[in-house]
């Protein structure tokens, strides 16, 4: 009996955690929805962006985040590839071949991401670029999030 309640216990108090710790994931995920939301605003706010630079640079960052997801997942796994290969039993070649794949992964997730900064600028005036640099230089907006994305 003692034995049986031991286990109701201990299995609801693994539900409840498991459950809070959804709940608190779900949480931060919506906080930073909110963060990166409450960033963009400050930004426009701050470079004085039209409705309709506005609405460009949200389709670009849709864009962004829709295409530099893959390339970022491409760039993890042939990261993974290659440690995997430089423990293990592989051959020189073998490993030579997977840094050459990280480096054409990595050149692919660079050359989109150039793609989209130049985007930006196309939607920016000269005055708002040159106030957008001084803004990311003083790391008061990361323009590509991240990352961490992810």
């Amino acid at each position: 009996m003692i034995q049986t309640l031991k286990v109701s216990v201990l299995t609801l108090t693994l539900t409840a955690l498991v459950s809070l710790t959804g709940v608190a994931n779900a949480e931060a995920r919506d906080e930073t929805k909110v963060g990166r939301r409450g960033k963009m605003e400050e930004l426009a706010a701050e470079l004085n962006l039209t409705a309709e630079q506005k609405a460009k640079m949200k389709e670009i960052n849709k864009d962004r985040r829709e295409v530099l997801q893959p390339k970022r997942k491409a760039m993890r796994e042939a990261r993974e590839e290659l440690e995997a290969s430089l423990k293990g039993a592989d051959s020189t070649d073998t490993v030579k071949q997977k840094f050459a794949a990280l480096q054409k992964a990595q050149s692919e997730f660079a050359t989109t991401r150039f793609d989209k900064v130049l985007a930006v600028r196309e939607v920016l005036t000269p005055e708002q670029r040159s106030k957008f640099k001084g803004l990311k230089a003083g790391g008061h907006h990361r323009h590509d999030e991240d990352e961490s994305d992810d």
